[in-house]
């Protein structure tokens, strides 16, 4: 993004999207196993001998996330900021994930 002045629905969907990418990541986290707390083992309804995993929100979440994330930046693709040519989201995501366990912010 340009360091031109902008307007205050530009500055709160640039808010918007740094806080979306944030729960990203913590979401990330959860999905990729380095957060135990989104999927859990319980008994069967019909048959408490049977184990069913129940897998929370987050998956759904992530995505819902995403979409919205993706508006966002569709907002802006006309500035000069769209990604490079045929990389998505999930790239850039995975990019971070990647940096992170190096190390590096990403």
């Amino acid at each position: 993004m340009t360091a031109e002045i902008r307007s205050v629905t530009e500055l709160s969907l640039i808010a918007e999207g740094a806080r979306i990418t944030d729960r990203l990541r913590r979401l990330d986290s959860a999905i990729s196993g380095d957060d135990d707390t989104w999927a859990t083992l319980v008994a069967s309804r019909d048959d408490a001998t049977e184990l069913v995993i129940r897998i929370d929100g987050a998956l759904q979440e992530a995505r819902q996330q995403t979409t919205v994330l993706r508006q966002i930046a569709g907002f802006f693709a006309d500035d000069g900021t769209k990604p490079e040519k045929g990389a998505s989201l999930a790239d850039e995501l995975a990019k971070a994930r990647a940096a992170r366990k190096a190390g590096t912010t990403g």
